[in-house]
C-alpha cells in the first residue's frame, strides 16, 4: 500500500484520493463473501419480478426475464447451501478444537478423575494383608 521511493532517492510521490479509494475498495472486496453481492442484487431481482406481469405479451422478453430470475435464485440457493456447509465445517472444527483443549487433553482427564475420586471418597487405599486362620 505504500509507494516505493524512486530510484533517484528523491521524495516519494503523494498518493491521490482516488488511489486511497481504489486500495480501500480492493481490500474490502477481499473480505466480502459472494453472498454480500447477491444481497445487493436482490432489489434488482424484485424489480424484474414486478415487471413480469406486464411482459406477458412479448414472449421473448418474458422468457429472458424469467431465465434471469431463475438463474439469480439458483445462484442464491447454491451460495446459501455452500455458506451453510462452510459454517457447519467451521462449527465442527471449533467444537473439536475446544474438546481437545479441555476434556480431550489426557492431563486434564487424569486430574479430573483424581479430583472426582477424592470428592467421592474413593481414593485408592492400600489393601491390608488378611491373615487366614486355619
Amino acid at each position: 500500500m505504500t509507494d516505493q521511493p524512486p530510484e533517484s532517492g528523491g521524495p516519494r510521490r503523494a498518493r491521490t484520493l482516488w488511489e486511497y479509494f481504489r486500495d480501500g475498495f480492493i481490500e474490502a472486496h477481499r473480505r466480502r463473501p459472494v453472498s454480500f453481492y447477491l444481497l445487493l442484487l436482490a432489489p434488482v431481482a424484485l424489480a424484474l419480478g414486478s415487471v413480469l406481469g406486464r411482459l406477458r405479451h412479448d414472449i421473448r422478453l418474458f422468457t429472458l426475464t424469467l431465465i434471469i430470475l431463475f438463474l439469480f435464485f439458483g445462484v442464491l440457493t447454491v451460495e446459501g447451501v455452500r455458506d451453510f456447509f462452510r459454517l457447519l465445517r467451521a462449527y465442527l472444527r471449533d467444537q473439536r478444537h475446544a474438546y481437545r483443549e479441555t476434556v480431550g487433553d489426557p492431563d486434564f482427564q487424569d486430574r479430573l478423575c483424581e479430583g472426582s475420586r477424592r470428592a467421592r471418597g474413593m481414593e485408592p487405599v492400600a489393601a491390608k494383608a488378611s491373615l487366614r486362620e486355619e
